[in-house]
């Protein structure tokens, strides 16, 4: 049976962290935990991974650590969508210097010297 509650796990391999555990970190939490100035919005909604789940995995840690508690924190939605972009832009960066580099064209015949 499908886990109720959707993932943004786009690999498939992931699951969500489970409910009791965003409600117990979310009610422990009265303030963002991230509080970026001018864009905080104070009240946290959301439960996010302090270390992002790609930068983890690219760091070698081991999978039971990315969802440990001790790796959440709670957030508002205007920081957790910051800290996001932030994270998709290291991400597209690891992978643009991940690929291989184009050979240079080679000069056009008629232009040789």
């Amino acid at each position: 049976m499908p886990h109720p509650h959707p993932t943004r796990a786009w690999d498939g391999q992931r699951q969500p962290i489970p409910t009791t555990t965003r409600r117990r970190i979310l009610r422990s939490s009265p303030t963002c935990g991230l509080s970026y100035p001018g864009v905080c919005e104070g009240t946290p909604r959301v439960v996010d991974h302090r270390v992002g789940v790609a930068d983890a995995r690219a760091a070698g840690w081991d999978p039971a650590d990315i969802d440990d508690p001790a790796n959440l924190h709670a957030v508002c939605d205007a920081c957790h969508a910051l800290k996001t972009a932030a994270e998709q832009a290291r991400g597209r960066a690891r992978a643009q210097a991940a690929r291989p580099k184009a050979r240079p064209k080679p000069p056009h015949p008629g232009l040789r010297p």
